[in-house]
């Protein structure tokens, strides 16, 4: 297993991370594969934005949702659903389930730290979703810890959070129930994640 390094900057580093910027084909349009929960996968009809994204910047991204899941079943399964379809970037979007159902902040710390962990030391690179806003007070309380932490940790993510206001969160126009984002709500997390993903894509290529 690669050897976790946290730098000064408290970025996690891996050892491989060198080879893996190598591995980027700048003439090859990248795969990528989208696992998470059900608001990676789409909820209630599937409509998600990953497919915006992938028509957007005309790149293949895998679709590995599944409703109810937690940083947990994403680790259980990610030789069989990631590893094993050898992807270049793999998006990994979870959290709201894992506070309903009782995990600690450090819980999912850890996990997402041996998500990394696993898909860097198969050349694949990790890029973490930072989990959109619920009115679940109680699970809402612990992503907010858990957003910081990955903006100040995470070497690659994704602001979805960005995409919603407290504005629209108040007026039903970004999510459904409370938990899961409307079709204009999957429609703004698709240009949070077309920006960042482009420019990642962009970063990495020049190296």
């Amino acid at each position: 297993m690669a050897e976790l390094i946290v730098s000064s900057l408290h970025h996690i580093q891996f050892i491989n991370k060198e080879l893996i910027l190598m591995m980027i084909d700048p003439n090859i349009s990248p795969k990528v594969i989208a696992i998470g929960d059900s608001i990676t996968r789409g909820h209630p009809d599937d409509y998600s934005w990953t497919k915006i994204v992938s028509k957007k910047l005309d790149i293949e991204i895998e679709n590995m949702g599944l409703k109810g899941d937690t940083f947990a079943g994403i680790l259980m399964r990610l030789d069989k659903d990631v590893i094993s379809k050898e992807p270049d970037f793999c998006i990994i979007t979870a959290g709201t389930n894992d506070f309903s159902l009782g995990y600690e902040v450090e819980d999912v710390k850890k996990q997402i730290k041996e998500i990394i962990v696993e898909l860097e030391k198969e050349g694949i690179i990790p890029v973490i979703g930072v989990p959109i806003p619920t009115i679940e007070e109680y699970a809402e309380k612990k992503l907010k810890l858990l957003r910081s932490w990955i903006i100040a940790v995470c070497s690659h993510s994704i602001p979805f959070h960005k995409a919603f206001s407290q504005e629209n969160l108040l007026s039903g126009s970004m999510l459904l129930d409370g938990v899961h984002p409307t079709h204009e709500g999957h429609n703004r997390m698709a240009e949070v994640c077309s920006h960042e993903l482009r420019m990642l894509i962009m970063h990495l290529n020049k190296h």
